[in-house]
């Protein structure tokens, strides 16, 4: 009996389905079905399936004639397109593809955003709300939502209209517009992006508005007008292109005009600031197959620091380095040889003129990797140098180099024991450029001879695993030629200080190394000494280089390390960089120390930063870092932060006290405190305030 009942539903249905699929391009499954002239009704299970829907009810009544589908309790529509809701009625005409149902939760997946309606007319991807409430928190009790008397959504635009809206926090209203629209998409397009909004108590009201125009998928520009009220305004544009899927382009420009009253006031050197940038990175050049090669291009100008502190999307409280490096840099790498190029232009913008400062364009560099000659325990390889320095005013000069290093190395005592022994050849010769004061130019080589031994022992126990490492070498120079004017070997001349050959010394070098790692390889410990003693031939003795000492421990993400180095002569340690690291759950924090003291004037300069965070839970955090120069007793950057990330709301609290460089007449730099908010309603708006007090 229950076989006959399932056929003749499987056939009532089926045959049900295939008539309404020709006319409509709508299938229809339900349990019972039963038809009277032009109306059928199916109840108990109904399912409807199109190319653009999926609807899912208790009961839906069929019009042949009209083409009209009314769908009744429990109704569920998920759309091809993204979107889901859910409702008690809905009505459907399948010739216009008009839909109104009542009452209605419509879900739109893609931006994770719903509408709680009275009532949704529909037409093809156009959504008509009344007395709607629309939030992207949770639908129980949201966070935030708003309330509206009509709107519009139009899925394909992804675009929605709200009259008569009012933002509530929970149940409190704050907010009430007449009309407030906005892009549900997320996609890259062109358009306004949200402005930038701040206060300072010097500058006035910031207020930046970009606008974005992306007219191929390839590139897009970018152009910034803004306006501080008390300051001036301002214009920047910017370019981007991705020519190739291994190479990118960046360009901008722009323009700042300072107010007369405040370029007079802050007594500043320029009342306008300009500059430029255009950065180029690209692999993939002429290297095929398993060669690699890049090229990168990066060039930057501007009249003064001033230019850099006015951009309207700059990093809150940066100190801004004054000094500009351009540069263009080749490489290309293979199997066996490697070769770049690299041009470098230094500039001081706090400076008139930068014709004293000396450039490196270009520096040509040739490497023939490591392999053997002759024999298998015989090792060289070659690097090759091309430098220009050069200048507008004062000598430069060409230097070419070369390097070879010849190794041989021997195993001993079942490994126990390395031996290394062999010569690094040096050939340095300088051709001088606008010289007016006649050097010579000079050649220098040298044949650093060296001999090393070494061990290298592995323990494991049960809980961990002991490596030691110690080896000492000798090395012991031998100058093979040295002519013309060489600073500081034959001449003391200080024009020629840019050119220094640096002789290597006769020493002796100790190494000793050891660390532990658990059983799963994870290192615990690393702990280095190093200690060099080099021969003074003036006094005939070994005298004691500094004593270089690392340890590092890790537990888990947590670290400790230090490294210092202590002088013998003074008995004092010159040098000292500590760095802890901790981390435990939600709490975070980092500790860095730096201690360096002059031999000479034996002036000690002493850094510390600070920071420390902690999360809540995974929608609340805060941290504090500080940044100090314990020498000048300054605080370079204090900062407090407290974030906040829900599901459909973020706020972002910050306030930072800092330096900031400027290019004043009267001082170096300024002092100012800022204060940062921004709240976003994810899906609705994003609201960012700074204020500024100098």
């Amino acid at each position: 009996m229950l076989k006959i009942f399932l056929t003749i539903f499987i056939l009532s249905t089926t045959i049900f389905a295939n008539s309404l699929q020709k006319e409509s391009n709508v299938e229809i499954l339900a349990k019972n079905v039963t038809t009277k002239e032009n109306i059928t009704t199916a109840e108990q299970n109904v399912v409807a399936v199109s190319l653009s829907f999926y609807i899912t009810a208790q009961k839906m009544i069929y019009d042949k004639q009209k083409q009209t589908l009314e769908f009744f309790d429990d109704v569920t529509i998920v759309r091809h397109s993204g979107e889901s809701s859910f409702s008690e009625y809905l009505f459907m005409d399948l010739n216009e593809e008009i839909k109104n149902a009542k009452p209605v939760v419509l879900i739109d997946q893609k931006s994770k955003m719903w509408f709680s309606s009275e009532q949704i007319h529909s037409k093809n991807e156009k959504n008509n709300f009344e007395s709607t409430t629309f939030s992207s928190c949770d639908c129980d009790d949201p966070d935030w939502s708003v309330l509206f008397s009509s709107g519009d959504f139009d899925s394909k635009d992804q675009w929605v209209n709200m009259y008569n809206a009012t933002l509530y926090i929970k149940d409190v209203p704050v907010l009430y517009t007449p009309y407030f629209g906005f892009s549900t998409n997320r996609t890259r397009r062109s358009g306004f992006l949200p402005p930038t909004i701040g206060f300072s108590s010097g500058e006035g009201l910031l207020y930046a508005q970009p606008y974005y125009y992306a007219p191929a998928t390839n590139y897009d520009f970018e152009y910034i007008p803004q306006i501080r009220t008390n300051r001036g305004y301002g214009n920047t544009l910017k370019y981007r292109l991705v020519d190739s899927q291994y190479s990118r382009l960046y360009m901008d420009a722009g323009i700042f005009y300072e107010n007369n009253s405040y370029y007079k006031e802050q007594n500043l050197v320029n009342d306008k600031h300009y500059g430029w940038s255009v950065q180029y990175d690209r692999t993939k050049l002429f290297s095929k197959e398993d060669h690699q090669d890049g090229f990168q291009f990066y060039a930057v100008d501007m009249n003064d620091i001033d230019y850099s502190n006015v951009q309207h999307d700059d990093n809150l409280g940066n100190y801004n380095d004054r000094y500009l490096n351009s540069y263009l840099r080749y490489f290309y790498n293979a199997k066996d040889y490697f070769g770049g190029l690299e041009a470098t232009y230094y500039e001081d913008v706090s400076l008139d003129n930068n014709d004293n400062t000396l450039q490196n364009i270009p520096t040509i560099k040739l490497h023939k990797y490591t392999d053997t000659l002759f024999l298998d325990n015989l090792t060289y390889s070659t690097t090759l140098e091309f430098q220009r320095e050069t200048r507008s005013k004062g000598i430069g000069a060409n230097r070419f180099s070369a390097t070879l290093p010849l190794i041989y190395t021997q195993n001993f005592f079942d490994n126990y024991l390395d031996l290394s022994f062999g010569t690094y050849l040096d050939y340095t010769h300088y051709e001088y450029v606008d010289n007016t004061s006649n050097f010579k130019d000079p050649s220098y080589a040298v044949a650093t001879n060296f001999i090393e031994l070494g061990t290298n022992l592995i323990k494991p126990y049960e809980d961990f695993i002991h490596s030691m490492q110690i080896s000492t070498r000798y090395e012991k120079p031998d100058i093979m030629t040295q002519t013309g004017d060489l600073y500081p070997l034959r001449t003391s001349r200080t024009e020629l200080s840019p050119f220094a050959i640096t002789t290597p010394k006769e020493q002796i070098g100790l190494y000793f190394n050891q660390s532990i790692a658990n059983n799963d390889l994870a290192t615990l410990l690393d702990h280095t000494v190093s200690q060099n003693f080099v021969y003074d031939s003036q006094s005939g003795n070994y005298q004691k280089g500094d004593l270089e000492h690392s340890l590092i421990l890790y537990y888990g993400d947590s670290s400790l390390q230090n490294r210092f180095y202590y002088d013998h002569d003074l008995e004092k340690i010159v040098q000292s960089t500590t760095v802890l690291q901790y981390k435990a759950n939600d709490l975070y924090t980092r500790f860095y120390y730096n201690y360096n003291k002059d031999k000479t004037t034996l002036k000690t300069q002493e850094d510390l930063i600070f920071e420390i965070g902690y999360s809540f839970n995974k929608y609340y955090s805060a941290s504090f870092r500080q940044e100090y120069d314990l020498t000048y007793n300054t605080n370079k950057k204090r900062e407090y932060a407290f974030h906040i990330n829900e599901k459909c709301w973020a706020l972002n609290l910050k306030y930072i006290n800092s330096i900031v460089a400027t290019n004043a007449i009267t001082r170096d730099s300024r002092r100012q405190n800022i204060i940062y908010v921004e709240l976003q309603l994810k899906e609705l708006l994003s609201f960012a305030q700074q204020f500024t007090k100098e």
